[in-house]
């Protein structure tokens, strides 16, 4: 009752890793299920949905502006799951399976059958739906991968059978000295995943644990605060996590260049609201040279635009057929553009926007009737006094934009509630 709604919160998904374990210690146990079992596991249910209530609600009432997607934790059947297992950094997970396989013979032998069913067929259902679940519908939007660590902590009590029944034989097997290599052999099985992985993050791959920039975005971040001449939002391009120093550290450049951002903070976020991102020599929904250069300046416009990052050669060669867009600085692979026009945080003029965090103010805007904001419309956003909101549609962008209709009110703060 107190472990369930807590391990819940590690993910909205999280309901899929209950059923199969359930049901296997119902059919294992039935005996005691005739009793108020059932009413206290379905209470157990009731009380992980009330707690998690404060943040599944939100999330369920959000759905309609998700998007489908199949790009995070995907796997193509249960021998890439395996070659997962396999890699050097995960010889831990490989050990696991074994020790949990020769548990499973254990138990068999045993007749164990209330232990063997209950966490040998949750870790079944877990490595199906691992492996195959982007071939089933709704599953495939669960981002089915990342059950594959979900299946092994389920396989975890049948290794912990199949460690003691290691140990047992390894003491059979030296009769004088068997504690010690009991002791040696444990020592060395929980701290290999320290090491193997050590090891294979420092032959393998690149990453490592930062909160910079590399130095070339860092120097145009700087450039782009100091550009006050320029107000509107900074357009960036994210894409690979190999453009950024191998991470996706786009989303820290508000903070570093005090400025609004469009193009994050993270490119390949599963919401509608990804039409405004900018990655990967595309932008707006579209790749880049699918636009003419006039089309282009509209979408600069519509979104307030007035700096330019880019990362890539084909985003560079584009800019440079655009004729309100101009370089201003470049530091290695990375070139900062600016772009001219005549245009605000709002369509037509008469009113002055500035934000902050959770914060749109709106001001002059006492004798205009209605203004559209170049920012998105959400269902939560409030304005407060006689000013009313409400969505306006704006070109192809899914997210419809705020409209505004300040009703006298020469002042106007708009937030999230």
């Amino acid at each position: 009752f107190v472990m369930g709604p807590l391990a819940f919160l590690v993910h909205p998904t999280a309901v899929v890793l209950v059923p199969a374990a359930c049901i296997g210690i119902m059919a294992m146990d039935a005996g005691r299920f005739r009793s108020s079992r059932p009413a206290l596991l379905l209470l157990w249910c009731l009380v992980i949905a009330a707690v998690n209530a404060v943040w599944i609600a939100p999330l369920v009432s959000y759905l309609g502006v998700k998007t489908p997607s199949t790009a995070f934790f995907q796997m193509a059947g249960i021998q890439e799951a395996a070659s997962l297992i396999m890699r050097p950094g995960s010889l831990p997970a490989a050990a696991l399976v074994v020790f949990a396989f020769g548990g499973m013979l254990t138990l068999v032998r045993e007749k164990r059958f209330s232990v063997l069913v209950p966490a040998a067929g949750a870790s079944a259902v877990l490595l199906a739906i691992a492996g195959y679940g982007c071939q089933i519908a709704c599953i495939d939007q669960m981002e089915p991968g990342r059950f594959l660590v979900s299946f092994l902590l389920f396989l975890s009590p049948l290794a912990g059978v199949g460690l003691c029944g290691f140990m047992k034989a390894v003491e059979r097997r030296f009769p004088s000295g068997g504690t010690r290599w009991k002791y040696a052999l444990t020592v060395l099985i929980f701290l290999a995943p320290l090491w193997l992985s050590f090891i294979e993050s420092k032959t393998l791959y690149k990453h490592t644990i930062t909160t910079r920039m590399p130095e070339g975005v860092a120097a145009l971040a700087a450039i782009a605060k100091e550009r006050t001449d320029l107000p509107g939002r900074l357009m960036v391009e994210d894409g690979p996590a190999a453009l950024y120093g191998h991470a996706h550290l786009p989303g820290m450049l508000p903070l570093l260049s005090g400025r609004e951002q469009i193009g994050g903070p993270y490119p390949y976020t599963i919401l509608k609201h990804h039409f405004a991102d900018f990655e990967s020599e595309s932008a707006f929904g579209r790749p880049l040279v699918s636009f003419s250069p006039a089309e282009f300046d509209s979408c600069l416009e519509t979104y307030n635009v007035r700096l330019i990052l880019t990362a890539t050669k084909g985003t560079e060669d584009f800019l440079r057929r655009v004729a309100s867009v101009s370089l201003i600085a470049r530091s290695g692979r990375y070139s900062l553009w600016k772009v001219q026009g005549d245009f605000g945080p709002a369509f037509g003029a008469g009113v002055q926007v500035s934000s902050a965090q959770n914060l749109i103010m709106v001001t002059g805007g006492g004798s205009v009737p209605r203004v559209v904001l170049k920012y998105h419309w959400d269902k939560g956003l409030h304005a407060a006094g006689p000013s009313m909101i409400f969505p306006v549609q704006v070109g192809a962008d899914p997210i419809p934009f705020i409209g505004l209709e300040p009703r006298g009110a020469n002042e106007v703060r708009i937030v999230y509630e």
